[in-house]
């Protein structure tokens, strides 16, 4: 074979029909892995993790999060849950009350619990003053007490309401000065409903018009002692919860008036024993002419 024929033949082979990707698997052969049917769609993969530079990143196409907490409305509490709260549950009532404190029902019940109590001190004091002082009571005093005790029980029914005011402030202004994180307003319902066991003291009242027994006076007086303890109680607690501090804390801040008048009365009464003390001498020579 000459050179031309070899020629024709290589051109020949070249040139052949490939086989095309059926035929291959025909013949036992395997079609080439690099090669992309164009007409089927690629494989879509969700939510599965991409790795780049080793690195595992969060798929794009969660869906987002939706918080399903629902945000709780205060619900303000009527007049008999709020008398059975703090007189039985005031924990759970003074943490109702910081949130939505029922300021009009607070000053409905304090202003009534006080207008019934100076209403009965009015015709128990009499009765009262004479049990104190039985020789000095005749006819012309009891007429003259008499006569005067709506003037000093509405005195005192204004004097309470005063006291309630301004103390609240006080107490608001110590509170703060201890780190509470309360309201003025809610400071003042606290004051005002740490006053309903004084509920208990009108029976008592009353038992004590009808009669003079000493048993119902020393009864009583026990009652209005824990009484006093009792409203000391239920104030701490309810600013305790309002103020969002320590039960030491809203103690101190129910002492720290008492504690401060109580000193200032001190150096009051000091104060003028000295200057009585310093005038004495000059007393002294002035009885001489």
């Amino acid at each position: 074979m000459n050179f031309n024929e070899r020629l024709l033949l290589t051109v020949t082979e070249n040139q052949a029909p490939n086989k095309n990707k059926n035929e291959q698997w025909l013949e036992g052969e395997a079609p080439d892995r690099t090669e992309i049917d164009l007409n089927e769609p690629p494989e879509e993969k969700i939510n599965e993790p991409i790795s780049t530079n080793n690195q595992w990143l969060e798929p794009q196409n969660k869906l987002p999060e939706v918080d399903l907490e629902v945000e709780k409305t205060p619900v303000k509490l009527s007049l008999l849950d709020l008398l059975y709260g703090i007189l039985f549950s005031p924990v759970k009532t003074y943490r109702r009350v910081a949130e939505l404190p029922p300021v009009g029902t607070t000053i409905l019940l304090v202003l009534s619990l006080n207008l019934v109590l100076a209403i009965m001190g009015t015709f128990s004091t009499d009765t009262e003053f004479a049990r104190m002082n039985p020789d000095l009571m005749g006819p012309r005093v009891r007429a003259a007490i008499e006569t005067a005790a709506p003037a000093m029980a509405m005195i005192g029914f204004i004097f309470n309401v005063l006291i309630w005011f301004f103390y609240s402030a006080l107490l608001h202004l110590i509170a703060d000065f201890f780190g509470g994180k309360g309201r003025a307003v809610t400071t003042f319902t606290v004051y005002g409903l740490a006053s309903l066991p004084a509920l208990v003291l009108i029976p008592f009242n009353g038992l004590e018009l009808i009669s003079n027994s000493n048993i119902i006076s020393t009864l009583s007086i026990i009652m209005s002692i824990a009484v006093l303890i009792w409203g000391i109680v239920l104030l701490t607690l309810g600013l305790r919860e309002v103020h969002q501090f320590s039960t030491g804390r809203a103690l101190a801040v129910v002492v720290t008036p008492w504690v401060a008048g109580f000193v200032i009365l001190v150096l009051i009464t000091i104060l003028l024993i000295g200057f009585l003390s310093s005038l004495a001498p000059q007393i002294q020579q002035f009885s001489n002419f």
